[in-house]
């Protein structure tokens, strides 16, 4: 219990750190109103074994339900989501991985299976495992 507390305080100091994670977050009126999702199979659900990125704070406005494994690339999210990790464990690690415009890993979701806050300005590319 210690160890995933511990964590979970370093995920969110490093979301912090790069802007994903807003204290409190306060999102737009326009934030990602033109969001969409491209590379792989995207539903507009969020299904058991999916993925899910919300346009808006709290599960709330459109979802994108990503159910594989490859780098979905973000386009237009401008500022404050939220997601749900409904995937199902198998033979990979279902940590969620952000990255930023140059590919680099900006946020990883290890102990936080949802999160109802997230600035998703600075992510580029989500890849749901790995």
């Amino acid at each position: 219990m210690k160890l995933r507390r511990a964590a979970a305080v370093t995920l969110a100091g490093a979301l912090a750190a790069v802007g994903l994670m807003t204290q409190p977050a306060m999102a737009g009126s326009n934030d990602n109103a033109g969001a969409w999702v491209t590379g792989g199979t995207v539903h507009n659900y969020c299904g058991v074994g999916d993925f899910c990125i919300y346009t808006g704070p709290s599960y709330s406005g459109r979802v994108f339900g990503l159910p594989n494994c490859t780098s979905y690339a973000l386009h237009e999210w401008n500022g404050v989501g939220s997601y749900r990790n409904n995937q199902t464990p198998a033979n990979y690690s279902t940590d969620a991985l952000f990255k930023a415009h140059d590919g680099d890993t900006i946020g990883i979701t290890t102990g936080y299976p949802a999160l109802d806050s997230i600035n998703f300005r600075p992510v580029y590319y989500i890849v749901p495992c790995h």
